[in-house]
C-alpha cells in the first residue's frame, strides 16, 4: 500500500479563510445591529417567520455550488465572502438551537459565536505557520493594494509607539482599567459570602460565573501587561512577548466571558485587542 498522502493545500487558502472570517463577523454584527434598530421585525406572514438562519444556509449552498462549478481566484473570493456571510447568519441564531425555548437572546450564545470564529482564526494561524502562507516572499502577495499600504503605515506608526515606555505603560493602564470594575464586583461579592461551600453552591447563574471568570482573566491580562511595562530595558522581545500574552489572554478568555455576559458589548474591546495583537505580532516577526 502507498504511503500517506496529504491533501494539496490551496494557493492563498489562508487569505481566503481570513475573508471568510471577516465576512462572518461582519454579518453577525450587522445583523444584530439591524435587528436592534428595527425592533426585531418578522419576515413573513400568516403565522410564518423566515428566520435568517435559512438565508445563511442558502448563501452557504450558493458558495458550495460556486466552489464545485468554477475555478480561479475571483470565484474562490466569492466563495469565501458568500460562505462567510452565510455562516455568520447561521451561527447568529445558535441560541435558538441550544435552548429548549428557542431563546435567540440566550446569554452564552455570544460566547459560542465568538469561540467559533476564534477556532477559525487559530486554523488560519496554523496554516500560515506550516505552509508559509502569507509570507511577504510569496508571489501572490507582490501586488499591494491601497488599503494594505494604509494598514502597514498605521501598523508602523503603532510599532514606533510601542518602542516608547510611556506607550506600553498606557496600554497596561488600559488593561488595568478594564480589570478594575470586574475585580471590584467580585471582591464585593466574596465579602458577602464567608462560607466557601455556600459560595460554590451560590454560583448557579451564568452571570455570576462569567463575572468571576471575566475578573480573573482580566486581572491576569493586566498583570502581564504591567510586567511588559516593567520589562528590562534593552530587551524588546521580552516586552513584546509579555504584551502578546496579555492580549492573547484577553482575546481568548476575557472576551469569551465578555460575550457571554454582555452579548456584543465587548466589540470595542475586541477591536482594541486585535489591533494591538496585530502590531505586536508583526514586531515579533521582524525581530526574528
Amino acid at each position: 500500500m502507498g504511503g500517506h498522502r496529504r491533501l494539496p493545500r490551496a494557493d492563498r487558502g489562508g487569505e481566503l479563510l481570513e475573508w471568510f472570517v471577516l465576512a462572518g463577523i461582519s454579518a453577525v454584527l450587522l445583523t444584530r445591529g439591524y435587528l436592534e434598530v428595527t425592533g426585531y421585525p418578522r419576515i413573513g406572514g400568516g403565522g410564518l417567520h423566515i428566520s435568517h438562519v435559512l438565508w445563511g444556509g442558502l448563501l452557504m449552498l450558493v458558495a458550495l455550488v460556486l466552489a464545485l462549478l468554477y475555478d480561479g481566484s475571483r470565484a474562490r473570493r466569492w466563495v469565501a465572502l458568500l460562505g462567510g456571510v452565510g455562516y455568520g447568519l447561521f451561527v447568529d441564531e445558535v441560541g435558538k438551537f441550544i435552548t429548549n425555548d428557542n431563546d435567540y437572546f440566550y446569554q452564552p450564545a455570544g460566547a459560542v459565536i465568538y469561540l467559533s470564529f476564534v477556532v477559525l482564526a487559530i486554523v488560519r494561524l496554523l496554516v500560515a505557520r506550516h505552509s508559509g502562507d502569507g509570507s511577504p516572499s510569496s508571489p501572490a502577495h507582490h501586488e499591494v493594494t491601497a488599503p494594505v499600504r494604509w494598514a502597514r503605515r498605521a501598523s508602523d506608526a503603532a510599532a514606533r509607539l510601542l518602542q516608547r515606555r510611556w506607550a506600553v505603560a498606557l496600554a497596561a493602564l488600559v488593561f488595568v482599567a478594564q480589570a478594575v470594575p470586574g475585580v471590584t464586583l467580585v471582591v464585593a461579592y466574596l465579602g458577602r459570602v464567608t462560607d466557601p461551600p455556600a459560595l460554590i453552591a451560590s454560583l448557579d447563574t451564568v452571570s455570576e460565573i462569567t463575572s468571576i471568570g471575566t475578573a480573573v482573566s482580566a486581572l491576569v491580562s493586566a498583570g502581564l501587561a504591567a510586567a511588559a511595562a516593567f520589562a528590562p530595558r534593552g530587551r524588546p522581545r521580552v516586552l513584546l512577548d509579555r504584551l502578546r500574552w496579555a492580549v492573547l489572554t484577553d482575546l481568548l478568555i476575557t472576551r469569551m466571558f465578555g460575550f457571554t455576559y454582555g452579548q456584543f458589548a465587548s466589540t470595542a474591546w475586541l477591536a482594541f485587542d486585535l489591533v494591538l495583537y496585530g502590531v505586536v505580532a508583526r514586531e515579533l516577526r521582524r525581530g526574528r
